[in-house]
């Protein structure tokens, strides 16, 4: 139950009250900001509690994720170390910033979209306030749904 709780609060705190589509394992969850009237399209999947996400909030690309740290002590900005490769491809090395509730944004770089729309499954390995977490994600779906984010945020 805890792990429905993390992937609800990281859509909750992405994308506020949204319509949403659905391609394979990704949910596209759309959304207009009451305040800003900025624009929020969110592609995500979650795996066993956990939650990435591709996001374009106002015309910013972003990535996230979400996932609970059993021995944290994070506070709102600390930053952790994520490692996600996408089938036997490239290993990217990020940083990530806690954004709270077990939420992180990580630095983004459109390379791993692109990546995470070409393969099928991505491995992410969370380090962070030692301890280390394992994910693995199924991206059956995903190049459907990040081409829904690529548009908010680029055409």
């Amino acid at each position: 139950m805890r792990g429905v709780m993390v992937a609800a609060v990281l859509v909750a705190s992405i994308v506020g009250a949204a319509a949403e589509e659905r391609f394979g394992r990704w949910k596209v969850h759309r959304s207009v900001d009451k305040f800003d009237g900025l624009a929020r399209v969110v592609a995500s999947t979650a795996q066993g509690g956990a939650m990435l996400a591709a996001r374009c909030i106002g015309k910013m690309p972003g990535l996230a994720i979400g996932v609970r740290l059993q021995r944290s002590a994070l506070r709102s900005g600390d930053a952790i170390k994520l490692r996600l490769r996408v089938d036997d491809g490239r290993v990217f090395d990020l940083q990530a910033f806690h954004l709270g509730n077990d939420a992180f944004q990580v630095a983004q770089r459109i390379e791993v979209w692109e990546a995470l729309e070409r393969g099928k499954v991505a491995a992410v390995r969370v380090i962070g306030d030692g301890e280390v977490v394992d994910l693995d994600f199924g991206l059956d779906g995903a190049a459907a749904a990040i081409d829904r984010v690529r548009a908010a945020c680029f055409r």
